[in-house]
């Protein structure tokens, strides 16, 4: 049965719960050292949970966002954001933009700008994303949990879970306070 990340962080807190890092997602080549093991949960706060590694360091595991967190009696699963394919108004704002990349105007400024080391074609660009609530469009920063993937040509969603990245085996504390 599922738990949600609030049960997660409340078991962090009590100590009530043990983690084994699995060879998976990020660690899918071999886990280091100091990462194996059975460790304990040591405590949470509002973005991320805590664990005492074996030589006696704690470490973190961040938790931005609950949507891609999967907590169960036996396992914690951590995923990427999963790739999605443009909405519709997505691809209106689009091809609103194309359309002013392809003006005589624009084509003239974006080549005053390569000559003069300038940036209006930039700021045009990054305005008009900005004013339509799409900057994520762009694929630099996060917005609202979406960010533009270049390399896949989707929009990265946190909303969607993607391939897993950490993945725990759970195991309860004996005489742990729940």
């Amino acid at each position: 049965m599922g738990k949600t990340l609030a049960d997660l962080k409340r078991d962090c807190k009590n100590g009530a719960i043990e983690v084994e890092l699995q060879a998976a997602g990020m660690w899918a080549n071999g886990l280091p050292e100091r990462l194996k093991g059975w460790r304990r949960a040591i405590g949470a706060n509002t973005v991320a949970v805590f664990f005492q590694n074996a030589d006696w360091r704690k470490s973190e595991l961040s938790l931005s966002c609950a949507s891609l967190v999967e907590y169960t009696e036996n396992a914690i699963t951590v995923y990427k954001p999963g790739a999605r394919d443009f909405t519709d108004e997505e691809k209106r704002i689009l091809q609103e933009w194309k359309k002013i990349e392809e003006t005589p105007e624009y084509k003239k400024q974006a080549e005053m700008d390569i000559y003069t080391d300038g940036s209006s074609t930039f700021y045009k660009q990054k305005y008009f994303f900005k004013d339509r609530g799409a900057e994520y469009l762009l694929g630099y920063d996060w917005q609202a949990g979406k960010k533009y993937d270049y390399n896949t040509g989707r929009v990265l969603d946190k909303k969607i879970k993607g391939e897993p990245e950490l993945v725990y085996n759970v195991r309860r504390v004996e005489g742990a306070r729940t």
